[in-house]
């Protein structure tokens, strides 16, 4: 009777093993795609601007360390916020993508 009793603890205790290696294992993938999320959001969250008046340019500097620079146009209007976006815009899709997105864009 206890020796039955002992033989359900060890199976339970071994299925509870396994379920916690398991366990184990999910946790380890949910904290890297963690840090993957984190580093995908540095990627775009601006850290610093710089603006050069002369050159017609503003660079954005974001929390990853890379940058990117737009250039205003002639007969643009100087907007600082306008050349953010542009940055911002920049460093999430590449200029191929933008095009394509542009090209199959809907009219309603």
């Amino acid at each position: 009777m206890i020796s039955e009793e002992v033989k359900k603890l060890e199976l339970e205790n071994a299925k509870l093993t396994a379920d916690v290696k398991i366990l184990e294992t999910k946790v380890e993938c949910l904290k890297e795609l963690v840090e993957s999320y984190k580093k995908c959001c540095m990627s775009i969250i601006p850290n610093q601007v710089y603006t050069h008046k002369a050159r017609k340019n503003t660079t954005v500097k974001f929390l990853d360390g890379s940058q990117q620079t737009v250039t205003r146009r002639s007969g643009e209007r100087d907007c600082i916020e306008t050349a953010i976006a542009y940055c911002v815009l920049k460093q999430l899709l590449p200029a191929a993508d933008l095009k394509k997105l542009i090209e199959n864009k809907e009219e309603h």
